[in-house]
C-alpha cells in the first residue's frame, strides 16, 4: 500500500504499526519514472508500491526484493530520508528505497508492515511469498483429490501420507525449506490438519570474523 508522500518519520512509523498485519507491505517515498511518451513524471507512493509489487510476482517465489534494483529514476519522501531515518523505519516495517552512487535505486529490504520483531518469517515479504504459496499449493492438491469422496475412503491414514508426499515436493522444488509434525484429524465431513512448515526466508546479513595474524616468512 502507498502511504502519504507528506509524513514525518514518526508518522509514517505510527501508519505501519497501525497496518501490523503480515499481508501487506507499505510505501511513503514518490518515485521519479518516464511515462508512456518518454516524459519525466514524479508519481505518489502508490507507484512505488505498485513497482514492489510487480517486481516480487515477476521473481521466483521466495526471492527477496531486497538489494534488487528497480526501473526509477529517483525516490524521495519531504519529510524522511532512507539513510538518517533507515533503522528506524525498517523497524517499524517500511518498505524503502534509495539511491546508490553510480548504480541506480534499489530496495533496502523487502519487509512487511508485521510489528513482531520475534517472528522473522512473517515481518519478510519473500518469506511469505514461500509460505503462502505453500499453503495455497497443498490446498489446491488436497481438495482435488478428497473433497466430494466418501469418508470410508478418505482416512486419516491416506490424507497424511498425501499431505507429507506434497511437501516432499514443494521441498524439492524449492518452494519451501522443510516441513514436520503432520497430523490429520476426521470429525464428521470435515479433516483438519496440522503441520510445521519452514518457508524460503532470505539473506538478509553477512557476519565476518577475521583472525589476525602475525606471518613468520623464511629464506
Amino acid at each position: 500500500v502507498g502511504l502519504s508522500k507528506d509524513l514525518t518519520a514518526a508518522e509514517v512509523a505510527e501508519k505501519t504499526a497501525a497496518l501490523n498485519t503480515e499481508f501487506l507491505s507499505a510505501t511513503a517515498q514518490t518515485v521519479d519514472v518516464y511515462d508512456e511518451d518518454g516524459n519525466l513524471v514524479t508519481l505518489d507512493p502508490w507507484a512505488l508500491a505498485v513497482i514492489a509489487a510487480g517486481m516480487q510476482s515477476a521473481s521466483e517465489i521466495g526471492t527477496p526484493l531486497t538489494h534488487k534494483f528497480l526501473n526509477a529514476v529517483a525516490v524521495s519522501a519531504s519529510k524522511w530520508n532512507p539513510v538518517d531515518n533507515r533503522e528506524s523505519l525498517l523497524r517499524k516495517g517500511l518498505l524503502m528505497a534509495r539511491s546508490i552512487r553510480g548504480r541506480g535505486i534499489r530496495w533496502v529490504r523487502s519487509i512487511t508492515t508485521y510489528q513482531k520483531r520475534s517472528n522473522r518469517i512473517l515481518t519478510e515479504m519473500s518469506a511469505m511469498e514461500s509460505l503462502n504459496a505453500s499453503v495455497k499449493d497443498l490446498r489446491g492438491y488436497l481438495e482435488t483429490l478428497f473433497i466430494g469422496q466418501p469418508n470410508n475412503v478418505v482416512t486419516a491414514g491416506v490424507l497424511r501420507d498425501q499431505a507429507t508426499s506434497r511437501l516432499d515436493v514443494q521441498k524439492a522444488s524449492g518452494l519451501i525449506t522443510g516441513w514436520k509434525n503432520v497430523s490429520v484429524t476426521m470429525t464428521g465431513d470435515q479433516a483438519s490438519i496440522d503441520y510445521e512448515v519452514a518457508p524460503v526466508e532470505p539473506t538478509n546479513f553477512v557476519k565476518l570474523t577475521a583472525h589476525v595474524v602475525t606471518l613468520t616468512t623464511t629464506a
